[in-house]
């Protein structure tokens, strides 16, 4: 969806459709930040409910904005780097590497908010 809005406002060259697409990018990439902590979240949950795993996510990103962001970027690396030098190794690398990062992040970031020190580790 991000990327047919992007590709929609680049066929256009006026002035407010820079805005537009500057829009969809921030948007896109909240998103994506969001979901580092959305699935943890969820599964440390004793009842799973998506719009708190939701609430919680936007939280520890306001909370913890430089420690999320250090995340997305180690995340997007690991994707692009499995994608474009070793394209077999998407499934196996990346997908596990991204879940493992977004767990501990996720875990991290409730030891810090919460005062209490994580017991769960690799």
């Amino acid at each position: 969806m991000f990327a047919i809005n992007f590709i929609f406002y680049s066929w256009n060259d006026s002035q407010w459709v820079y805005f537009a697409r500057a829009v969809v990018i921030v948007i896109a990439l909240f998103w994506f930040a969001l979901q580092i902590y959305l699935f943890p979240l969820l599964m440390e949950q004793e009842k799973p409910q998506l719009r708190l795993a939701l609430r919680n996510s936007g939280v520890i990103m306001l909370k913890r904005p430089l420690f999320t962001l250090a995340a997305a970027l180690l995340i997007g690396l690991i994707v692009v780097l499995s994608t474009f030098v070793i394209q077999p190794a998407w499934i196996f690398i990346s997908a596990s590497g991204c879940a493992l990062i977004a767990n501990q992040a996720t875990l991290y970031a409730i030891a810090k908010i919460t005062g209490k020190p994580t017991t769960d580790s690799i």
